[in-house]
């Protein structure tokens, strides 16, 4: 389920999904939409005009797809198709590459490659773990007490995590869900490409906001 579309997703591969998840975590994407479809006659017009064969199966023309059309806040879409960067290698990937560059030049539509080159899978992991926190309802003299903990800038998360637990009588783990609510609400921000540790010290951690 699409945090920003309120749309079940569906990918074909892990990177769609990696993809995915950067497109979810990035503040100037409002719309996720996958395997869009194009329309057949044009992309059969343009494969004819270049002079490339159509894809096809069981020697019928196919609806072709692009990977991801994405909306940015300014209004602006992108288009973008995810592959492994070997596959750039294969004449026959790349003639239909072509035809759906066109498609969207067309359209004037910004249309690139993403390959697992630009996928780093640590942001990604770390954005697979806060994620699904987005929605969580925190007790607010919870969050005060994380935020005013992880403020004074000493001493480990765990470390605050474990005094909130014990504060308030709550089940072990209960303080990290309310933590990962606030990361992924943007309320607290930290080094999403370095390998999240509740270990971590609570100086590597920023209140969004605070001056």
């Amino acid at each position: 389920m699409g945090y920003k579309t309120g749309r079940v997703h569906h990918f074909l591969s892990d990177y769609e999904s990696g993809y995915y998840y950067l497109l979810e975590w990035a503040d100037n994407v409002t719309d996720i939409r996958e395997q869009f479809p194009l329309d057949i006659n044009e992309t059969k017009e343009i494969a004819e005009l270049i002079n490339v064969r159509h894809p096809a199966y069981k020697g019928s023309d196919i609806v072709m797809t692009t990977d991801f059309v994405v909306t940015i806040k300014s209004g602006l879409t992108i288009a973008r198709t995810v592959k492994f960067s070997k596959d750039l290698e294969d004449k026959r990937i790349l003639e239909k590459f072509s035809i759906e560059q066109e498609y969207w030049v067309r359209r004037g539509v910004d249309w690139g490659i993403v390959t697992e080159k630009e996928l780093d899978k640590v942001l990604i992991q770390n954005i697979k773990f806060f994620l699904p926190y987005k929605t969580h309802v925190c007790d607010e003299k919870i969050v005060e007490t994380i935020l005013s903990e992880i403020s004074c800038g000493k001493g480990r998360l765990k470390e605050v995590l474990a005094y909130s637990d014990n504060y308030f009588e709550l089940e072990t783990g209960s303080s990290l869900n309310v933590f990962k609510a606030l990361v992924a609400g943007k309320k607290l921000a930290l080094d999403m490409e370095k390998r999240f540790s509740v270990t971590m010290n609570c100086d590597e951690i920023s209140i969004v906001g605070a001056s």
